[in-house]
């Protein structure tokens, strides 16, 4: 017990100390995370966006994979990147193996569905009557979807903190 208080006293002196090393490591997951954040959310929101607004054949089945992807262990994921970005692997060429780069698009592929699957929750949860207002005060397809948007501003910003959350706790 006392290897236990004395580990907890030591890192606590290390995180309130100002400790370069600490101080050099968190602002390098911060950024990393971050970054994967910011791309997941590139990609993710407009998916998001089309998977809640538009009707299109084999809608249910790609909503269906987001939902499944949110529970993919990051140990498989890391493999099938690894298989990708490896000597042997068809994008040897990128040689991102390893590299703060490379662990930005590992995390951004990770949280995309986290991303995906918030946005979309968060577009659909709004009423329908929304867009129906719009639509009748004459406004066209774009801004009535514009308004539904606006009304899922909250969705969006969970969507980006769950990513950054689940992102930040993979490193």
């Amino acid at each position: 017990m006392d290897a236990i208080l004395e580990g907890l006293i030591e890192a606590l002196e290390l995180i309130f100390s100002g400790d370069p090393t600490v101080i050099e490591i968190t602002t390098r997951s911060i950024m990393i995370s971050g970054t994967a954040t910011f791309l997941s959310a590139l990609w993710g929101a407009p998916i998001g966006m089309i998977l809640a607004l538009k009707k299109f054949r084999g809608k249910i089945l790609l909503k269906s994979l987001f939902n499944a992807l949110l529970g993919i262990p990051t140990v498989a994921l890391g493999l099938i990147l690894y298989l990708f970005f490896s000597r042997s692997g068809p994008l040897d060429f990128l040689n991102i193996l390893y590299t703060p780069f490379g662990i930005i698009i590992g995390q951004a592929i990770l949280i995309t569905p986290i991303t995906v699957s918030f946005i979309t929750s968060a577009i659909e949860s709004v009423d329908p009557e929304v867009r129906d207002l719009a639509r009748t005060l004459g406004a066209s397809e774009t801004q009535a979807s514009v308004a539904v948007l606006g009304e899922s501003s909250n969705g969006f910003i969970l969507a980006i903190i769950a990513s950054f959350n689940r992102a930040l706790a993979e490193l």
